[in-house]
């Protein structure tokens, strides 16, 4: 071979050097990226559910605070929701460390990203279920107090039937 093919290789060897880390080959791999970005959305909207039941319940606590005086769990209510609340701080700051991996955009995370959603995805899950029950519960009260003249006459005739039985 003469040198100016000899130059040549060594010139494409040396771009093709500089050239790769920049294609690609060593970033996350793309599904985990989505799974990160479907991750971020998610958290995003458990916290607005969270905080949307926190609210409602609190309203309904405060309207109708004659009827929950009566309903033992309803004293239980906001420290349920605030255990709500730490799943989902806890299940952010996994996903903090999440956003740290894909921020370093390293293929040889990928495991330890599939194993931080793997940890995420129940927290939050749970802390949404929770306050989800929470609020379902504080509703129906709400909505029996408001129904309580009809359901007081579904009683009543219920009762006559019986009597006339």
């Amino acid at each position: 071979m003469n040198k100016s093919v000899l130059r040549l290789f060594t010139v494409l060897l040396g771009t093709g050097l500089a050239v790769v880390p920049f294609l690609g080959f060593d970033d996350l791999p793309s599904r985990v990226r989505a799974q990160i970005d479907s991750e971020r959305a998610s958290i995003a909207s458990a916290s607005s559910q969270i905080g949307r039941a926190r609210t409602d319940v609190t309203r309904e606590l405060d309207s109708d605070a004659d009827v929950f005086r009566t309903v033992p769990a309803s004293k239980q209510w906001p420290a349920q929701l605030d255990g709500a609340q730490a799943q989902l701080q806890s299940a952010q700051r996994d996903f903090d460390q999440l956003a740290a991996i894909e921020k370093q955009n390293r293929r040889g995370d990928g495991d330890r990203a599939q194993r931080l959603l793997s940890d995420i995805r129940p927290l939050r899950d749970s802390a949404v279920r929770q306050a989800s029950s929470v609020e379902s519960e504080a509703a129906r009260w709400s909505q029996l107090k408001r129904n309580l003249p009809g359901q007081l006459d579904d009683m009543n005739r219920a009762y006559q039937a019986i009597l006339n039985f």
